[in-house]
């Protein structure tokens, strides 16, 4: 048997995930095979080139790509929750601009919505349904009936009783990912792995 060393990486916007293998073979084939199976063998460092403009109005970011795939997708989105914004009302009347990145988690309680940052909530005057659908391509997920999480600000998930799951959150908050929720959120943060 030969010994292969190889490093693959896989790259997304929450980080770069760095794996290191040790596969016994006869066969050197094994290595044209993992490309097949989604397994990168060389590490591809983007170009990034950084321009000083002269005011705020002429910032921008350009995607320079031969396809669009689901990790330039995730940039895309990313740059542009930089700029977008809910309106919410803080102490039940000044309404606020609130920046979607820096929302944690949305919350319904007795039909009213809350959205929540680390220092502050807002109530959000819309349909929790309106919001998981407005807020998807920011990677926030519903994990259970009442809950939107952003799946950016979640620090670590632990298991619960009963099949639940608990997301602890950037302001150290904890919360619930339903049983009915579990599988899907699970699914959904494994791709993103």
């Amino acid at each position: 048997y030969q010994h292969m060393y190889f490093t693959c990486y896989r790259h997304s916007v929450y980080g770069a995930c760095v794996y290191e293998f040790r596969k016994k073979t006869k066969d050197i084939n094994v290595l044209r095979k993992l490309p097949e199976a989604g397994i990168i063998l060389e590490e591809r460092l983007l170009k990034v080139t950084i321009k000083n403009v002269l005011s705020k109005q002429n910032e921008q970011v350009v995607i320079e790509c031969v396809e669009m795939t689901p990790e330039f997708e995730d940039i895309k989105n990313y740059c542009q929750a930089k700029g977008a914004f809910l309106t919410g009302y803080a102490n039940g009347s000044s309404q606020r601009q609130v920046c979607i990145k820096d929302i944690l988690y949305v919350e319904a309680v007795d039909e009213k919505i809350f959205a929540y940052t680390k220092e502050q909530l807002f109530e959000i005057r819309r349909r929790l349904y309106d919001l998981e659908a407005e807020l998807a391509p920011y990677k926030f997920i519903r994990c259970s009936k009442s809950f939107l999480i952003c799946l950016l600000k979640v620090e670590s998930i632990r298991p619960a009783l009963n099949g639940r799951y608990l997301a602890c959150m950037e302001n150290g908050e904890e919360v619930i990912i339903s049983r009915k929720y579990a599988k899907h959120v699970r699914q959904i943060i494994m791709e993103e792995l």
